[in-house]
């Protein structure tokens, strides 16, 4: 289990075209150390908090990307607005 990691719930994933996608707020993304499936990853580091994660080369270019916890823990501060 990954540091800091804490058990969220996150809202259901909505499948967009790929124009969609560019308009999202963020991507979610896989953090350092969790398994891979493929040697063309993207390396780079969370938004949010600066962790090293890593997402596909196909991955929407204009959103920031985050980590899951982080993606987590904004979704539950949004929850929490509404």
């Amino acid at each position: 289990m990954m540091r800091g990691w804490k058990r969220r719930r996150l809202p259901p994933i909505k499948v967009v075209s790929e124009e969609e996608a560019e308009e999202a707020e963020l991507v979610v993304c896989c953090t350092i150390g969790m398994t891979r499936y493929f040697d063309n990853d993207v390396e780079t580091v969370c938004a949010q908090c600066g962790t090293g994660i890593f997402h596909r080369p196909h991955a929407p270019r204009k959103p920031k990307k985050v980590c899951l916890n982080c993606a987590a823990m904004l979704s539950e501060l949004e929850q929490r607005k509404n």
